[in-house]
């Protein structure tokens, strides 16, 4: 049986063009048919089901659970419907147990990511990236100044105007290699005796 990597099953468009546009951001961010996606300290916000799935909260449902959000990102939009992920206060034993109890658990993705859709697995993992990105960026690297989030939550920015260093999130290209010894007579070469 073929092994298949859900986290590359995303089918999301990251929407670039879009970050920088604060009226559009605004009106996803409050539209009705908005996902959010809730990470705190890493861990996913998912259902219980069988296989798990992603707990995709309304923008109403944010509000009652994440009134101080850290950080709200924007993931992308599929079939017209923006995603966000928000990181909730790290401070928190228990982010908002009250509200959360009907909507899932907070699950670490790598023990789980594996048994979800592929669409969904690869959603929480962007959002995972990010949030972990966020939260070891809050300060510029070349300067150490505070940093401000910027493009939709893909960019950092120093605060210090003589600085205004710009930070983006690590995109690590990854191959897989699967090396064999071919058993076969090869001459041998003269110029590179062995």
């Amino acid at each position: 049986m073929p092994r298949v990597n859900v986290y590359a099953g995303g089918t999301l468009d990251r929407a670039a063009r879009r970050r920088g546009d604060a009226r559009w951001l605004a009106a996803r961010r409050d539209d009705p048919k908005t996902r959010y996606i809730a990470v705190w300290r890493g861990l996913c916000l998912v259902r219980g089901d069988d296989p798990p799935r992603a707990a995709l909260l309304s923008p109403e449902a944010i509000a009652e659970i994440a009134p101080e959000a850290a950080t709200v990102v924007l993931l992308g939009v599929s079939d017209g419907v923006a995603h966000f992920a928000v990181d909730l206060p790290r401070h928190a034993k228990v982010p908002a147990p009250g509200a959360l109890i009907e909507r899932g658990a907070f699950r670490d993705l790598r023990a789980i990511g594996g048994l979800m859709p592929a669409p969904e697995a690869a959603l929480l993992a962007h959002a995972r990236g990010l949030m972990h990105w966020h939260a070891r960026h809050r300060f510029c690297a070349v300067c150490g100044r505070p940093s401000e989030l910027r493009k939709a939550g893909h960019q950092r920015v120093c605060t210090d105007p003589a600085c205004a260093a710009e930070h983006f999130p690590r995109t690590d290209p990854a191959v897989i290699v699967l090396a064999r010894k071919i058993h076969e007579k090869v001459p041998p070469n003269p110029d590179y005796p062995l």
